[in-house]
């Protein structure tokens, strides 16, 4: 794919976590396109490489930062990393997400909901808080939270992930209020069915 002649990201740098593969993949892509340098954050090296090897292709800079994001110090280390190495810290796309817990309510292993919650709640809110220091520094920024259709449609099987998404859009409606006189955006977006591993997984569950 060609990089685009609309450079509109020209000198800004931004974080992708989960940008291993499907959605995060595309966003650190989108954001090479058009100009910008990419940090990307994710917990499998060989993914992340990957990813970083054909955003350098489009002729941005990019680094790759093994993350788990229910560590939050690695978290810290993913925004450290990219402003130290980097030079600044303009967008954050957080991505990042664990789906993989499908079972009842009644049967739900509560360390598990635990371990939900940590990642796609507070390991993505650990990335938020942690760029807008940066971000003030550099005159402001955007944050956006990838939540999903599933805290509308409730399906069965799905509580922790859909309960913790739910809870992603609440909180990030109040750091909107917070981050906003620091003219740093946050939005969450909600896709609907993107292709990919995900996507395969949950359709061989219902099968």
């Amino acid at each position: 794919m060609k990089a685009s002649n609309q450079r509109t990201l020209a000198g800004r740098v931004a974080i992708v976590s989960g940008a291993g593969e499907g959605i995060g993949r595309s966003c650190a892509l989108a954001f090479a396109r058009d100009g910008a340098d990419v940090a990307l954050g994710a917990r499998r090296p060989e993914h992340l490489e990957r990813v970083a090897d054909e955003v350098r292709a489009l002729g941005r800079r990019a680094l790759a930062v093994p993350t788990d994001i229910a560590d939050p110090a690695r978290c810290r280390e993913l925004v450290s990393r990219t402003v130290a190495e980097l030079g600044r810290l303009d967008a954050v796309v957080n991505v990042a997400a664990l789906s993989d817990a499908h079972t009842t309510v009644e049967d739900t292993d509560w360390d598990v909901f635990r371990r939900v919650f940590e990642v796609n709640v507070i390991g993505t809110l650990e990335v938020s808080r942690a760029a807008i220091a940066p971000m003030r520094s550099a005159g402001g920024g955007s944050i956006v939270q990838i939540s999903s259709t599933a805290m509308r449609s409730r399906p069965a099987k799905q509580a922790p992930y859909a309960s913790t998404k739910s809870a992603l859009v609440v909180a990030s409606q109040v750091l909107a209020r917070e981050a906003g006189p620091d003219n740093v955006r946050v939005n969450v977006v909600v896709p609907g069915y993107v292709t990919g591993p995900h996507l395969d997984a949950l359709f061989a569950t219902m099968a």
